[in-house]
């Protein structure tokens, strides 16, 4: 799960640079939205793998996955800007 710091850090820092310091709630918000959706997803996917169903490996991995392709578009429209 240590893909996983590279992949939140991909999404944070062009967050950071698209909400400036007066929309902390929005930036907040987003942070916990982010979150949510990985540890459903992470969890889910352990819960599958300990029924022993074969997609819950791919349910795991899913959501790092998700991160760091969103977090690749992100970085690639700040740096074009």
């Amino acid at each position: 799960m240590g893909l996983a710091c590279f992949a939140f850090v991909l999404i944070g820092v062009p967050l950071a640079v698209y909400i400036r310091p007066s929309g902390k709630a929005v930036g907040i918000s987003i942070s916990f939205a982010l979150f949510m959706v990985y540890y459903g997803f992470l969890y889910s996917g352990v819960h599958l793998v300990r029924k022993g169903l074969p997609i819950g490996p791919f349910l795991v991995f899913l959501p790092i996955g998700l991160l760091v392709l969103l977090g690749a578009v992100f970085l690639y429209r700040v740096v074009r800007r």
